[in-house]
């Protein structure tokens, strides 16, 4: 780790959600100070230029009467990592390709917003994306590409590297400073290994939560609720959390959702069946999950579904929704 980080070149960290991306990135921190900024925050041009490179006094209507620093100031010396690189727009990268040339004395050079003079700063440079390389090229510009991946890092999902699942368990367990020792067991470990994990570590942390939650039961909870050893309870739990996943994510707009891909408890792909039906079957799927997640809070249900909270009581009175 220190070797890449004193080489100075851009790091470029590639891995599916969960596997650990924040934390490796952590791992090459350089100097004390380490900014992190989700791209997904600046798909608005204009904002990404003002937190990348900051802006002078009076640059534009709303600005800071004194001006504001940016993320290539403040991470002067230190560390500055882009997460989810990919959302950057093609605008800002191409800017921001810009600012990381180096000159001659493996500087970076920038000019904030308004402002007529250059400044320049040093820090190690880490991006991160979840997206595979092949889908990697859509979104990115090929420079740009170039730039940011001066040394490429992937990382394995966990269901890759199954004989080391002990190993990373007993990790997660530690992270999260349980009280309680760290359970193992041959039958814990055959388990896991079986486990797609789709999440990676942050679908073991949760494994790690449910037994852990078990362990803190009293005995005569554990005998009431017919509760009888941490592994069955975390599998049950686990299956739950898995059931929810099965059901369609949200999405902002309905009329933008997309048919889910595979069946799962209302709603299935038959043929000849009209896309109304098909459609209005995936909206009410949508809003039983929804309801699900908020415990049956109609209001809050039908303002993250866009709809009236008039609709999803029809919808229950006509009981195609669970009331």
């Amino acid at each position: 780790m220190k070797i890449y980080a004193k080489s100075g070149f851009a790091i470029l960290i590639i891995g599916e959600r969960g596997t650990g991306k924040s934390e490796i990135a952590a791992e090459f921190q350089k100097g004390e100070k380490f900014y992190k900024i989700n791209c997904a925050s600046l798909e608005d041009d204009s904002k990404a230029e003002a937190e990348l490179f900051g802006y002078v006094k009076g640059a534009f209507t709303g600005a800071d009467q004194n001006g504001k620093a940016g993320l290539f100031d403040l991470a002067k010396n230190g560390t500055l990592f882009f997460d989810e690189i990919h959302r950057l727009s093609k605008r800002v990268q191409d800017k921001l390709m810009l600012a990381l040339q180096t000159d001659s004395q493996n500087r970076f050079q920038f000019r904030p917003i308004s402002s007529n003079e250059e400044k320049y700063t040093k820090f190690l440079a880490i991006f991160a994306t979840n997206l595979p390389p092949i889908e990697l090229s859509k979104f990115l510009l090929p420079d740009f590409y170039d730039r940011i991946a001066q040394l490429v890092i992937e990382l394995p999902p966990l269901r890759e590297t199954r004989d080391d699942i002990e190993m990373d368990w007993k990790k997660i367990w530690h992270q999260l400073r349980f009280s309680k020792p760290c359970p193992s067991g041959q039958e814990l470990f055959d388990w896991l290994r079986t486990l797609e994990l789709p999440g990676n570590y942050r679908d073991l942390q949760k494994i790690a939560i449910y037994y852990n939650t078990f362990l803190d039961f009293p005995l005569e909870l554990r005998s009431k609720l017919g509760l009888e050893n941490a592994l069955d309870f975390t599998k049950k739990e686990y299956k739950k959390y898995q059931n929810i996943l099965a059901y369609p994510p949200h999405n902002e707009k309905l009329q933008k959702l997309e048919l889910p891909q595979k069946e799962h408890p209302r709603y299935n792909f038959r043929e000849n069946a009209r896309a109304e039906d098909m459609i209005q079957e995936y909206r009410l799927a949508l809003a039983e999950w929804v309801l699900q997640v908020n415990q049956g809070n109609l209001k809050k249900s039908a303002k993250q579904l866009e709809i009236s909270t008039k609709t999803l009581q029809n919808w229950q009175k006509k009981g195609d929704i669970p009331s």
